[in-house]
């Protein structure tokens, strides 16, 4: 053989082995930077789904809130009670829902706009106009409230029914207490939205009804929109699926379509799972890198199986590869340089590539602050470059989110501690006031025995030395007796406000009119003094000896200090909504202002002599028990012009066990 065919046989032998070397080194560089993308992708696409879950458990954590609302509840209870009066509710509610849905859908009813009205729906309506300010989309389409019969009691626009409890998700919320359901579009809120129901539960766990929000998916819109504008490559597209593979957000597309897009048998793989493969694309699209993961859930909301995922053009991840491709084919003319090119290939590509490679691997396992140092100012350094960026907006993320998560904490341990400091402090208070009522009771016995000592002595003076005393002496004998008593009044009446409201009141309804009745005949007016009821008194719920006590000693009162010849005393009473507001005028002596405080003051009396008779306890008396019932009591009055007492009962007595005691030993 010659020796030119030797050169040529060997030069070309040189070049093929370098071709196959080179084309070697390029699949290696790409299956690596594939792996490299691939893995860093899947942690983005992971940590996105959190974000996500994280944002709609947020919502559901606000509503789980707001269930305890003790206002809420009382609402709700009501509602119930009503409901509980029908004879037949299962036909009443038929019949509104039939009425319900068969008005025009722009047509809203007295019916319905009662139930817009009423103070949980004002309430939440201002939640929803605080988030649309807040976020400048309606992030709420609507809110309402059911009772435990399942139908609307309160929301904030009209929804396409009445009756809910025959839905899935009313049914899931009762059972589960908790139900998020898959996007769908809803026609009531013209949204395409997932839908957060709570269970409502009375104080001893008993279910009481539901409340249902309708969460608007624009803020996950949102946050897959920004992870679009972070990305580093142009053809990225995020796409996120429900569990049946269709369509929620694809870029620009329209999620309101529900397009299936992704083939059945990728779908079948990627489900519940993470990972990236190779797929072809759509259109004629070319080959892409597909990066999916599914949805995990967050502490007690379980996922919808939602699945997310990324999808490279490899004609771009994969350009500085095809770029070198380019460059080999021209290599071979020089076996020299095509030796060169080679070794340059092996060791200034593949290595970045490897590098970028175990960069992602170290971030897949948590340590987000890792950068690839790599000093190249080709596509590689710029690939290096645009990985390093990316590194450092995860850790960003990461980093705001367990900040959150140590705010929360914090503001969780400083709730705790508010709510242990008033525990300790009602126990400190109901210790005092329980000391406070035996020291009333001890004293109260302690000066008692004294005082009847004082008495029998002065009588048994009275009686053995009686013709020993001169006029005088009488007359200082009968001032001490008169003294003793006047004390003795005294101690009764400090064990008598000690004990109002001591025992639990057995509230029932009381007509006024007979217990007003009661007591004109107990305090038998004179002849000279009349009493006028203006109407007819209302019935109240309430302790009956206490409210007797209220009206007997403001009418005692009247009628003891009137100075006019021709006395009249009005009874009278308003309705001020949840409140009635009772008045007993009369047109005796009127008092000063400066006295109007001093009056309800426990042995306060305008008329300081000996001749008063009473103890200055009687308008005290009254004023602890319109207080206990939650009422407050008032004057107005002028010197000479007659007074007039005010006082309020709520119509729905419920006194808080705490503000009772403290009232009982105030």
């Amino acid at each position: 053989m010659k020796i030119g065919q030797k050169m040529i046989l060997t030069f070309g032998g040189i070049a093929l082995l370098f071709g196959a070397a080179g084309y070697i080194s390029i699949h290696a560089s790409q299956s690596a930077l594939q792996e490299s993308i691939g893995e860093s992708s899947l942690f983005l696409v992971a940590g996105i789904l959190d974000t996500i879950d994280r944002t709609i458990y947020s919502r559901v954590e606000e509503f789980q809130a707001y269930t305890t609302s003790l206002e809420l509840k009382k609402f709700i209870k009501e509602s119930n009670e009503e409901f509980e009066k029908i004879s037949d509710p299962l036909s009443y509610i038929v019949s509104t829902d039939r009425q319900w849905t068969s008005v025009p859908k722009e047509t809203v009813t007295d019916f319905m706009l009662e139930l817009m009205s009423n103070e949980p729906a004002k309430e939440l309506k201002q939640r929803l106009n605080f988030y649309e300010e807040k976020y400048g989309y309606n992030v709420l389409g609507e809110v309402f409230i059911t009772n435990k019969y399942g139908v609307n009691i309160a929301q904030t626009g009209k929804t396409t029914d009445y009756y809910q409890a025959d839905e899935d998700w009313w049914q899931i919320v009762r059972a589960k207490g908790l139900c998020v359901t898959d996007i769908e579009y809803d026609e009531s809120s013209d949204t395409y939205s997932t839908n957060i129901g709570v269970r409502i539960d009375d104080e001893d766990g008993n279910f009481l009804g539901t409340i249902k929000a309708v969460l608007n998916i624009e803020n996950v819109i949102e946050i897959l929109q920004k992870a679009k504008e972070a990305s580093p490559y142009k053809t990225a597209q995020f796409k996120l699926f429900d569990r049946n593979g269709k369509v929620i957000f694809a870029d620009t597309e329209k999620y309101k379509q529900f397009n299936y897009i992704i083939e059945k048998k990728i779908n079948d793989n990627i489900k519940g799972g993470k990972g990236y493969l190779l797929k072809e694309g759509e259109e004629n699209e070319g080959e892409e890198l597909f990066v999916y993961a599914s949805s995990r859930g967050y502490r007690d909301y379980h996922a919808l199986d939602w699945t997310l995922a990324i999808e490279y053009s490899t004609k771009e991840i994969f350009a500085p590869v095809a770029e070198l491709k380019n460059i080999m084919l021209v290599v071979p003319v020089v076996i020299a340089v095509a030796l060169l090119i080679g070794l340059y290939v092996s060791l200034n590509i593949s290595k970045p590539v490897e590098k970028l490679r175990d960069a992602a691997v170290e971030i897949s396992k948590g340590k987000l602050d890792i950068t690839i140092d790599i000093d190249s100012n080709n596509e590689i350094g710029e690939l290096a470059g645009a990985f390093n960026k990316m590194s450092k907006h995860l850790k960003a993320m990461v980093d705001n989110l367990n900040q959150e998560i140590v705010e929360r904490k914090k503001a969780e341990e400083y709730i705790e501690n508010l709510n242990k400091d008033l525990k300790s402090t009602v126990a400190m208070l109901t210790q005092s006031n329980r000391q406070l009522r035996e020291f009333a009771h001890l004293a109260a016995h302690d000066l008692k025995t004294p005082l009847r000592g004082i008495s029998t002595l002065a009588q048994w003076l009275v009686n053995d030395y009686k013709e020993k005393f001169d006029d005088a002496g009488r007359r200082q004998v009968d001032l001490l007796v008169e003294r003793v008593e006047r004390m003795n009044e005294l101690v009764n009446a400090i064990l008598e406000y000690s004990t109002i409201g001591r025992d639990r009141r057995k509230e029932h309804p009381v007509d006024l009119n007979r217990l007003v009745g009661t007591v004109l005949v107990e305090t038998k007016p004179p002849a000279n003094i009349k009493i006028t009821i203006n109407k007819k008194l209302p019935v109240v719920v309430c302790e009956e000896t206490h409210l007797r006590q209220v009206f007997r000693r403001l009418l005692s009162n009247a009628i003891r200090f009137m100075d006019n010849p021709e006395g009249h005393i009005t009874i009278d009473y308003t309705d001020k909504g949840d409140l009635w507001e009772f008045s007993v005028s009369d047109n005796g002596p009127g008092i000063a202002p400066q006295h109007f405080e001093r009056i309800f003051q426990l042995f306060q009396m305008l008329n300081d002599s000996d001749q008063s008779k009473g103890g200055g306890k009687g308008l005290t008396f009254v004023r602890k028990v319109v207080e206990l019932y939650g009422g407050q009591i008032w004057l107005t009055s002028e010197p000479g012009q007659g007074s007039t007492f005010f006082f309020t009962l709520p119509k729905a007595l419920e006194v808080i066990n705490e503000k009772e005691q403290l009232l009982t030993a105030s």
